[in-house]
C-alpha cells in the first residue's frame, strides 16, 4: 500500500473528514497515557545516550503502562538516522490511500498440518527469526535504542540485596517495551558495535516496508494483526508483576505431574505457553554465585563476549564432528525459557552454595580429572531427578508421611543444586576439554555429557516451573539435616572392586544414561545399595550404584548397566558370555527385593533396592523375554516361513489392545505349523493342527511389541490381496471367533513372491519337500453333509473350478502312499477361495461309494476331522465365513460325507486313483448280480438276485478287486472282494444275454442295514476288505457284448466256456 498526499492540502483533508470523524471518532485516550506520551516525546529530541557497558548496567525502574504510542515511537526511532529530528506524533488520515496487489511471490516458511514433524510454533519462531524485509537492518537502529534494549530486566520483587533505584539515571525514552526479558532481545557484540536481530525487534519495525513495496490487503491485515498482538503482549507483560500471583496457587493441569516431570521433559519446552514464558519475568539474582550459575547456561547465547562465543562455537563444531550425538540442542525459544527457569531455580537455592564449598574444602577438586567431575555432576542430576519424581509420585496422608515427603523433596532439590554447582565449577576448566591439550583422554564424551546435563537441567526446571514444583523462596530454611556431601559414602574394602576385571563401559553417557540417544534406548533406572563379597571370606564392600536399563537400536536384548559414582564399579549385564556377566548369572530374590549377580572367580554382587524398583526391573526384563519367546519354536511346531516385513499393522477390537494400531516398519514375522503326534498301532502319526503367527517389531523401535496369534483349523482364513504404501504387495487376514472380538492384520511384503509363499503355506497349497501335484482336473460340484445334521446348502452356490492332489512325488499313481500319508491332501478351488482336505487316514478309515443314478459322482465317507483348512476372500458373499466356520465345527464332531461331481467319467477315475491308489479297469452298470447260497441241512441252493448293480474292477499293483454297488437290494448296499488268479471264471450266452460266473468265489456278504448303525454300511473300504467267509458262486449278467468283453479283459485269469457238468461241490 502506498500513501500519496500533499502537505498543502492537509487542512482541506481535515475539513472533509470532519463529518466522518464525528461519526467514527475514536475514544479519547486516558489522561495518564497522554501525559506519558508527552513525557516520552519531551526527552527524545536529538538526545542520544552512549550505550552503557554490559558489566556496569544501572538498575532500571519499571514503568507499567500500556500506551500504544510507544510502539509507533520505536518505529519512528528505527527509521530515523542518528541526527534526524523526531516528527510530531499526529494521527494519520487514511484518506487518499491507494491499494495495490503485491508483486512479491509467496514465501514458504515450512510444512504444517497433522502429519508435520515440526510443531507449528517452531515454524513460526524460525519465520520470525529471518528478516522479513531487506530494507530493515540493524544499522538503522539508533544508539539510544540499543542502549534501551541492552538493559537487564527489572525485578519487581523487593530484595534487600538489590540496589536502590535512581530515577535521575533513567533514560526517559524507555517504554514498557524495554521490560521484555532479555531472551527476546538478544544481541551480539561484534567489533565493539551492537547489532540487533530482527527476531527481537518490535513488530512495527519489520512489518514496515519501503515506499516502493506494494502490499496486498491481506498482507496489510496480517501486519495490523501482528501489531495488535505486540501491543497486547506488552500490555499483558506490564500488567503482570511478580508477587501478584500467590505462591500457593497451583497451576492448572498438574494432575499428571509425574508425566510432566519425567516422561515429557523433551516436549514440555516445545508445548509451553509462549505467553506465559514471555510474561514471567524472573527476578535478578544479586548473589555472585547465582549470577555465575546463570552465566554458565548462557554460554552459547548471543550475549557472550567474543572470546567466549568463539570458544563455544569451536566446541560445538568438535561435538558435531564426533559420531556420538546423545542429545539434540534445544530450539532458541526453549533455551530462553529454560535459562529463565534455571535462573529462578538457582536464585532460590543460591544460599546452599556455601555448604558445597565447605564440603569440598578438604577435597582438592583441581586434582581430579574432568571426566570424573562430569561423572559426579551427572550422578547428582540423575539421583536428584529420581528423588524428585518419587516425591511427586507419593501421595502422603498422615502428618508423618507429609513430613517425610517434604524432606525427600528438599533433598532432591539439594541433589540438583549439587549438579548445578559442579557444572559451574567445570566452566573454569572448559579449556582443558580441548583435545590438543592432551589433558583428557575423551574430551568429546566429556563435553557431550556436560552439555547433556545442562540441557537436562533446563528441561527439568521448565517442567518444575510449569507444574509449580520449584523450591520455595525460603528454601534455605529447610536444608537442616539434608545431605550436602559431594562424594557418596562407601564402606568396606575397596580392593575388592579394584580386583575385578570386568569389561567396563567407557562412555559416560552409556554408563549413566540420561535418556534416549541415537544409539541406545533408555527404559529406566533404579538406585540400589551394592554389596560386593567374595565366597569363603568375610570381606565386604558397600556403595550406592545406579542400575540403568538400555538397549542398542540394533540389538534385540536389553542391557543392565551397573555403575557407581566414581566409575570403579562399571559393567554391563548382557547376553554375550564373552563380554561379561549375562542374564543367566542373575538370581532374583523377590521376598528380599534383592538381585544377586555371580561374578568371575567366586565373587558375588548383591543389589538391594526398594520393592517398587525390584518389581519394575523384573517386569521390564520379563516383558522383553516374553516378547522374544513368541518367536521361539515350541513343542509340536515347525517353522515353515520367516521374513522381515516392510510394514505390519494389527487391529484388535478388544478394549485394551496390546499392539499399536499404526503400521510398524521392519517387523520380524515367523509362521509355525502346529502338529499333533499320536502313537498308534501302525506307528507314530503326525497330524496337522493349524498355524501360529509370531511377530516382533523392529529393534529400531523403542517400545517393543509382539503378536502371538493362533490360527486354529476350526476357523476359516479370511484374506484379501492388497497394495500397500508405495505399491508393495500386502496381505490382509481376518479372524473372528464366536463370542469374541474380530482381529485383523495387514502384512506388507517386500516382494510378491514372499506374499505368494506365505499365503500358499497358510492355505495348505504350498508344495513341501519331495511334494508335487500328482493329479489335477476340473470339478463340477462339491457337497458336504455331516451325519444327522442339516446339509450345508451354501456350498452348492459356490462356483467350483478344479481339484488338485498333492502327495509325495512318484511317477506311478498306484505306488503313491494313500494310507497313513502325512502329505496327501485334496485342494478344491472355487471362485473366492480354496478348501484343503488332508487325507491323513489310517487303515480302514477311508470309505467310498458310487451312485447308480449319478454315474459322474463319487461319495467319500470320513471320520470326524480337525485338519481341514478353508480360506476365503473378503470379497466373498456376506455370511460365507460364518457358514464355513459352522461347517468346520461340525466336521470336528461328526462323520461326514463328501460328494464330488465331475464333468466326465475319466475325471472321476483320475480322482479315484489319486485318492485310493486303485486304478479303475472296468466301470459299468450290469443287468443283474446273483449270489448262490446253500441251505444249512439240505443240498438246496437259493439265489440272491440284485438288479441294476454298478460294478468296478480296480487294481493296485498286483491286487485286483471287484466292487459292487446295489440299489434297492434287500440284503445290502455294497460289497467288495479280491479276485485271484486261481479263481475260475465261466462265460455263457443264453437268450441273447451274456453272463459270467465266478466259481467258488471267496467273498463276504454285504452289510445288512439292520446289523450296522450309521451310514457306513453303504460304503466300501478298498484298503482293508472284509474277511471272505463265503464260498459260493457269483453270476453277473451283462446288457451287451462289449460290456462282457471289457469285464473279461479286466479279470486276473482267462474266462472259460461254461461246462455242462456242475461244480465239484454240487
Amino acid at each position: 500500500m502506498e500513501e500519496y498526499g500533499s502537505h498543502g492540502k492537509e487542512n482541506e483533508k481535515k475539513q472533509r473528514s470532519r463529518f466522518m470523524g464525528k461519526l467514527f471518532k475514536e475514544p479519547k485516550k486516558p489522561t495518564s497515557e497522554v501525559e506519558v506520551d508527552d513525557f516520552l516525546h519531551g526527552t527524545s529530541d536529538k538526545l542520544f545516550l552512549v550505550p552503557p557497558s554490559h558489566t556496569n548496567l544501572p538498575p532500571v525502574v519499571q514503568i507499567n503502562h500500556s500506551d500504544s504510542a510507544s510502539w509507533s515511537l520505536k518505529s519512528e526511532l528505527a527509521n530515523l538516522g542518528v541526527g534526524s529530528k523526531l516528527p510530531m506524533y499526529t494521527k494519520k488520515s487514511r484518506k487518499g490511500l491507494v491499494v495495490h496487489f503485491s508483486d512479491l511471490p509467496p514465501t514458504i516458511i515450512g510444512d504444517g498440518g497433522e502429519l508435520a514433524e515440526v510443531p507449528t510454533i517452531q515454524i513460526s519462531l524460525r519465520k520470525e527469526a529471518k528478516p522479513h524485509s531487506p530494507h530493515v537492518s540493524a544499522e538503522e537502529i539508533s544508539i539510544e535504542e540499543s542502549a534501551m534494549i541492552d538493559s537487564k530486566p527489572y525485578s519487581s520483587e523487593k530484595n534487600d540485596n538489590t540496589e536502590p533505584s535512581n530515577i535521575s539515571q533513567i533514560q526517559k525514552t524507555k517504554t514498557g517495551l524495554d521490560l521484555l526479558s532479555e531472551k527476546q532481545f538478544n544481541f551480539i557484540e561484534n567489533e565493539g558495535q551492537q547489532q540487533r536481530t530482527v527476531e527481537e525487534l518490535p513488530r512495527s519495525l519489520y512489518i514496515q516496508r519501503d515506499k516502493t513495496d506494494r502490499r496486498s490487503i491481506s498482507q496489510k491485515i496480517r501486519d495490523e494483526m501482528r501489531l495488535g498482538e505486540g501491543m497486547t503482549l506488552v500490555a499483558s507483560r506490564n500488567s503482570i508483576v511478580e508477587g501478584d500471583i500467590p505462591g500457593g496457587i497451583g497451576i492448572e493441569g498438574t494432575t499428571s505431574q509425574l508425566e510432566e516431570l519425567h516422561l515429557n521433559t523433551m516436549t514440555n519446552a516445545i508445548r509451553s505457553d509462549s505467553s506465559r514464558s514471555m510474561a514471567s519475568n524472573g527476578p535478578q539474582v544479586s548473589e555472585s554465585f547465582s549470577e555465575s550459575l546463570s552465566a554458565i547456561f548462557r554460554t552459547n547465547t548471543p550475549r557472550e563476549t567474543p572470546s567466549t562465543h568463539q570458544m563455544s562455537q569451536s566446541l560445538y563444531e568438535r561435538q558435531e564432528s564426533t559420531p556420538r550425538t546423545p542429545f539434540s540442542p534445544l530450539p532458541e525459544a526453549t533455551v530462553a525459557v529454560g535459562d529463565e527457569a534455571l535462573t529462578e531455580f538457582s536464585k532460590r537455592t543460591a544460599q546452599v552454595a556455601t555448604l558445597f564449598r565447605q564440603s569440598t574444602e578438604s577435597e582438592n577438586l583441581a586434582s581430579y580429572s574432568l571426566t570424573l567431575l562430569v561423572r559426579m555432576g551427572l550422578w547428582w542430576f540423575l539421583v536428584g531427578r529420581m528423588n524428585l519424581e518419587a516425591a511427586v509420585r507419593e501421595k502422603p496422608i498422615t502428618p508423618q508421611e507429609q513430613k517425610t515427603n517434604f524432606r525427600n523433596l528438599n533433598q532432591s532439590y539439594m541433589d540438583l543444586v549439587k549438579a548445578l554447582w559442579i557444572m559451574e565449577y567445570l566452566k573454569s576448566r572448559i579449556p582443558e576439554l580441548d583435545p590438543r591439550s592432551g589433558n583428557d583422554k575423551s574430551p568429546a564424551d566429556t563435553l557431550e555429557t556436560q552439555q547433556a546435563v545442562i540441557s537436562g537441567l533446563r528441561k527439568l526446571t521448565i517442567s518444575m516451573k510449569r507444574n509449580n514444583f520449584l523450591p520455595d523462596t525460603q528454601y534455605a530454611d529447610h536444608i537442616q539435616g539434608l545431605d550436602s556431601t559431594i562424594w557418596v559414602s562407601d564402606k568396606g574394602d575397596k580392593s575388592l572392586v579394584i580386583g575385578q576385571r570386568l569389561p567396563s563401559v567407557s562412555c559416560i553417557t552409556v554408563s549413566l544414561p540420561i535418556g534416549d540417544t541415537t544409539q541406545f534406548f533408555h527404559y529406566g533406572r533404579l538406585l540400589a545399595e551394592a554389596i560386593l563379597s567374595e565366597q569363603g571370606t568375610s570381606q565386604l564392600y558397600r556403595c550406592p550404584v545406579l542400575l540403568s536399563i538400555i538397549r542398542n537400536h540394533k540389538d534385540k536384548a536389553i542391557q543392565a548397566i551397573i555403575a557407581n559414582q566414581d566409575g570403579t564399579l562399571n559393567f554391563a549385564i548382557q547376553s554375550d558370555k564373552a563380554q561379561g556377566p549375562t542374564w543367566a548369572d542373575l538370581r532374583w530374590h523377590a521376598r528380599k527385593s534383592m538381585i544377586e549377580i555371580r561374578l568371575p572367580r567366586g565373587f558375588f554382587l548383591c543389589l538391594h533396592c526398594s520393592e517398587l524398583d525390584f518389581g519394575n526391573f523384573w517386569r521390564i526384563y520379563d516383558y522383553e523375554k516374553r516378547i522374544y519367546a513368541a518367536l521361539s519354536q515350541r513343542s509340536g511346531e515347525g517353522l515353515v516361513f520367516e521374513t522381515i516385513l516392510r510394514s505390519f499393522q494389527y487391529l484388535d477390537e478388544s478394549p485394551h489392545p496390546t499392539f499399536n494400531k499404526e503400521p510398524q516398519p521392519s517387523c520380524h514375522i515367523r509362521l509355525y505349523e502346529r502338529t499333533l503326534a499320536q502313537q498308534a498301532a501302525t506307528g507314530l502319526r503326525i497330524m496337522h493342527r493349524g498355524f501360529r503367527i509370531a511377530l516382533v517389531t523392529s529393534p529400531a523401535i523403542k517400545n517393543l511389541r509382539g503378536v502371538d496369534l493362533d490360527l486354529p483349523s476350526n476357523l476359516p482364513i479370511e484374506f484379501s490381496f492388497l497394495r500397500g504404501e508405495g505399491g508393495f504387495p500386502a496381505l490382509l487376514l481376518k479372524m473372528e471367533e464366536a463370542n469374541s472380538s474380530m482381529r485383523m492384520l495387514i502384512a506388507t511384503f517386500n516382494e510378491v513372491n514372499e506374499r505368494t509363499k506365505f499365503h500358499a503355506i497358510l492355505t495348505g497349497i504350498a508344495l513341501g519337500h519331495d511334494e508335487e501335484n500328482i493329479v489335477e482336473g476340473p470339478l463340477k460340484a462339491f457337497a458336504l453333509d455331516a451325519e444327522n445334521q442339516k446339509p450345508f446348502s451354501f456350498l452348492q452356490t459356490l462356483d467350483w473350478q478344479r481339484f488338485k492332489f498333492i502327495n509325495q512325488g512318484n511317477s506311478d499313481l498306484q505306488s503313491c502312499k494313500t494310507t497313513l500319508s502325512e502329505k496327501l491332501r485334496i485342494i478344491l478351488e472355487f471362485e473366492h477361495g480354496t478348501i484343503t482336505d488332508r487325507i491323513n487316514v489310517g487303515p480302514g478309515e477311508l470309505k467310498l461309494r458310487l451312485d447308480l443314478y449319478h454315474p459322474l459322482e463319487i461319495k467319500v465317507l470320513r471320520q470326524p476331522q480337525v485338519d481341514m483348512t478353508i480360506s476365503i476372500e473378503s470379497q466373498a458373499p456376506k455370511g460365507s465365513p460364518h457358514e464355513l466356520s459352522g461347517l468346520l465345527n461340525d466336521l470336528k464332531r461328526y462323520s461326514s460325507t463328501r460328494v464330488y461331481a465331475f464333468p466326465s467319467m475319466a475325471q472321476l477315475h483320475l480322482f479315484q486313483v489319486a485318492l485310493t491308489g486303485f486304478e479303475v479297469l472296468f466301470d459299468e452298470i450290469v443287468t443283474s448280480f446273483n449270489i448262490s447260497r446253500r441251505r444249512m441241512v439240505v443240498p438246496i441252493y437259493k439265489k440272491w438276485d440284485a438288479a441294476m448293480t454298478r460294478i468296478q474292477i480296480i487294481q493296485k499293483e498286483k491286487v485286483i478287486q471287484l466292487v459292487a454297488f446295489f440299489q434297492n437290494f434287500n440284503h445290502g448296499d455294497c460289497m467288495n472282494f479280491i479276485l485271484r488268479s486261481t479263481d475260475v471264471f465261466e462265460s455263457s450266452f443264453r437268450g441273447g444275454k451274456y453272463s459270467l460266473r465266478i466259481v467258488d468265489a471267496k467273498f463276504a456278504l454285504p452289510k445288512s442295514r439292520n446289523e450296522y448303525s450309521g451310514i457306513d454300511h453303504g460304503y466300501v473300504c478298498l484298503d482293508m476288505p472284509e474277511y471272505p467267509g463265503e464260498h459260493d458262486d457269483i453270476s453277473i449278467h451283462f446288457e451287451n457284448e462289449s460290456a462282457f468283453h471289457n469285464f473279461s479283459k479286466s479279470l486276473p485269469a482267462p474266462v472259460k466256456a461254461a461246462s455242462r457238468i456242475g461244480s465239484v461241490r454240487r
